[in-house]
């Protein structure tokens, strides 16, 4: 979706929430090459036009070997004026739960040392950050560096809703059976259906782990 002046005007009238854009990268090459499609200018223009139109932004970066150079991301989007950001590892799912896109993985003390580093840059720039992905690093780290400890909230403080229709647990959560369909069913119905059930009572345990992780460890 292209976050055109348009669109983003129309969003602000509709009061809504917020958005949030995943950037990759600053240098072009690298975010097409991750995303698989030539839209850097595309994804640069839909941010400006929804800073432009006063929407509550946030940036999101999954991170891998391919951008680990994340503290330029950080630098470019301050200078755009994005003060909201968030990070998080390489979830196993989708494309990336193929062999070659597995080893761009982090190891732990590579990504705690990106985040070290990230975090003192947003406090020390008026940025706020989180990172996203529950399990990865140990807490006693997160908090050491000021980050919130993340944990799973698959069908209960988040769900999502794939470009054509079909109701998902959280937005990596691609490649299993939807939940639902809103195209032919009602949220109410989706919501409450056994499967939605499942996850929300996973994810009311305030577990500090992600399943799609757990999942792709096992079938190592």
């Amino acid at each position: 979706m292209l976050l055109s002046p348009e669109l983003c005007a129309n969003l602000k009238e509709a009061e809504l929430d917020s958005v949030q854009v995943t950037f990759y990268s600053d240098k072009e090459a690298v975010h097409n090459e991750l995303v698989g499609a030539d839209n850097y200018k595309k994804t640069v223009d839909g941010i400006k036009n929804a800073l432009a139109a006063g929407l509550n932004l946030s940036i999101n970066t999954p991170l891998c070997t391919k951008n680990r150079e994340y503290r330029d991301t950080l630098e470019f989007l301050h200078a755009l004026g994005v003060t909201y950001v968030t990070c998080s590892g390489l979830i196993v799912t989708g494309n990336a739960r193929k062999e070659e896109s597995e080893r761009t993985q982090l190891a732990e003390e590579e990504l705690y040392r990106i985040l070290e580093d990230a975090a003192a840059y947003c406090y020390a720039n008026g940025m706020e950050i989180a990172f996203t992905s529950p399990g990865w690093i140990a807490e006693e780290k997160l908090l050491a560096i000021g980050l919130s400890v993340p944990s799973c909230g698959a069908c209960l403080s988040n769900m999502a809703i794939a470009p054509d229709g079909r109701v998902i647990p959280c937005q990596s959560w691609l490649d299993e059976k939807p939940l639902g369909d809103m195209r032919t069913e009602s949220f109410k119905k989706i919501w409450n259906r056994a499967a939605s059930r499942k996850h929300r009572a996973y994810a009311s345990k305030n577990k500090k782990s992600c399943p799609l992780r757990e999942r792709g460890e096992k079938q190592k």
